[in-house]
């Protein structure tokens, strides 16, 4: 099999887009809609029926994460480490830039926000501080930096080849602590005192930002990304065997446990059932994706590019959704009251396709500019991170 055709999945850019579909529906079918949440506020009673149905849709983050380890494993091999990280550079600053720019335009004229803690945190944003940003849904990007951050060093340090071991240990670790947390969060359930404060503690653990940026809780995603990478050039050992088994295990155990971190959170009894058949059926579709990847590229050059154009419209959508969604709708509220929610999607999609087709390259050219001597060391993508077009050479994903 060669490199390219292993690299490029195409497929997989229909898996991101239905899990940024799964993650906007969340948004707005379910979580906004929640106690204290913006459309609670501005709409109340009038939360669509259909919505609770969807509230696992969180599940597309952690699709979006094994994608990433998939994309990573394979875009680091065999490239210094300066290339890489420019090309990671290059990849999430321009459209975190342009997303967090649209947001502070939203949050400053919506009247909820103050400016003055607006302003600190679009500056927070344009730095990828990882403790804060400017909306909820960055959240994710401080754990992928610190993802590529360790590629970065394998590759820097001349450790690339332990790179599947080393995903694999985090991957394992990941699963130890959910095994942990589940096992006390059941076990002190109704427990006073110092037990009481002990279940406190793993609940708050779960969710610590400290530990999602050492990858505690979201590693085992990335580490079986990574698996499937290296897995479908080289074919399935007893010891990867193994080691995705007890990946596979690590990721349903996060799931249960998010799906807690998800009820605590909106006061509500969520069944993790859902979740758990739509990431299975995720995983499936991805191992669909590889192996008739070859099948898939014989759809044309048109269909291939719409498909990945789409792809790449992703990651903005991702960012701006939330904001888009919910600024459009306080204004058109008056006009057209609930509708008002479809509205500010269309308008979020329509922001993800300009600032992914339009906008996003532009800048991206800018920032090419100030390296025009590395320009032509960055190779032309053999792997869609989250999409490319056409003939962009220089986007490696």
């Amino acid at each position: 099999m060669t490199r390219k055709t292993h690299g490029h999945v195409i497929g997989l850019d229909l898996l991101r887009v239905a899990a940024a579909v799964l993650v906007v529906v969340y948004h707005f079918g379910f979580w906004n809609w929640t106690t204290r949440q913006p459309l609670a506020i501005a709409f109340p009673g009038q939360a669509p029926s259909w919505g609770r149905s969807l509230h696992f849709g969180w599940i597309g983050v952690e699709i979006f994460f094994v994608i990433s380890g998939y994309v990573i494993a394979f875009s680091s091999a065999n490239i210094p480490s300066s290339v890489f990280a420019r090309s990671r550079a290059l990849r999430l600053a321009p459209t975190s830039w342009i997303g967090a720019t649209i947001v502070l335009g939203v949050w400053l004229t919506d009247g909820m926000h103050k400016a003055p803690a607006v302003l600190l945190a679009y500056i927070k944003t344009l730095a990828f501080w990882p403790l804060d940003a400017i909306d909820g849904v960055w959240w994710t990007l401080g754990i992928e930096i610190d993802f590529y951050l360790l590629v970065y060093l394998l590759i820097r340090w001349n450790r690339i080849v332990a790179f599947e071991a080393i995903m694999g240990g985090i991957g394992l670790a990941s699963g130890l602590f959910w095994m942990l947390a589940l096992s006390l969060q059941m076990g002190l359930a109704g427990q006073t005192g110092a037990l009481g404060l002990l279940r406190t503690l793993v609940l708050r653990a779960e969710a610590n930002r400290e530990l999602q940026l050492l990858l505690v809780q979201h590693g085992c995603f990335f580490a079986l990304g990574t698996m499937l990478c290296k897995i479908a050039p080289a074919g399935l050992t007893r010891r990867r065997a193994l080691m995705m088994t007890g990946l596979v295990v690590a990721c349903l155990l996060e799931i249960l446990g998010q799906n807690g971190i998800i009820c605590r959170a909106s006061q509500s009894d969520l069944s993790v059932w859902p979740a758990l058949i739509a990431w299975a059926v995720a995983m499936g579709m991805f191992g669909l994706a590889i192996a008739f990847n070859a099948h898939l590229l014989r759809m044309g050059d048109r269909v291939t590019g719409l498909i990945r154009f789409a792809g790449l419209a992703t990651y903005p959508l991702y960012l701006v959704h939330n904001a888009v969604g919910i600024g459009a709708s306080f204004v058109l509220a008056p006009l057209i009251g609930p509708a008002a929610v479809s509205v500010g999607l269309v308008i979020a999609v329509l922001a993800a396709f300009v600032i992914a087709g339009q906008a996003e390259p532009r800048l991206r050219a800018i920032l090419l500019s100030w390296w025009p001597k590395h320009a032509s060391a960055i190779p032309a993508p053999t792997v869609l991170g989250h999409g490319s077009i056409g003939g962009r050479k220089e986007r490696l994903i």
